[in-house]
């Protein structure tokens, strides 16, 4: 696994489990399957840079509104 992808799967799990979300939960706030969240928490899917707004209006980071 590349190191970009690696930092990234490590940073989404990191800010996930921070704000105390479910693999689920977040699938369920992105409107995504779980499935393709625990695939970018262990770097199988690459982030696209269209899923970055919703996953940080998900973590009410500003900046997530696109």
């Amino acid at each position: 696994m590349d190191r970009k992808l690696r930092l990234a799967a490590r940073a989404l799990r990191g800010a996930r489990k921070a704000a105390n979300l479910t693999q689920l939960e977040l699938a369920n706030a992105l409107g995504c399957p779980e499935f393709k969240v625990s695939r970018w928490e262990t770097g199988r899917l690459a982030l696209r840079s269209e899923d970055a707004p919703r996953i940080l209006n998900a973590f009410k980071v500003a900046g997530g509104r696109a």
